[in-house]
């Protein structure tokens, strides 16, 4: 699923969406796992900031991302 998108901030979106409630509360998981504030988070996904190398790593992790998908994430 993530090879159809070419920016990760399009991939998460959309990947919340299909989880149940419509993703109610994901973007606070995400938060949680990646150890940063949930308004960083809302910035990064509303487009005004970016995640960090390390950060998308983490995030990668927390999505259980094959090893070939996070490549593809992560460039």
């Amino acid at each position: 699923m993530i090879f159809k998108y070419d920016c990760y901030k399009t991939f998460i979106n959309a990947h919340v969406t299909t989880l149940q409630n419509k993703g109610r509360g994901e973007y606070l998981n995400i938060a949680k796992a990646l150890r940063v504030n949930p308004s960083f988070i809302s910035h990064v996904f509303k487009g005004q900031k970016h995640l960090s190398e390390e950060q998308s790593f983490c995030l990668a992790k927390y999505l259980t991302l094959t090893d070939l998908e996070t490549d593809y994430f992560l460039n």
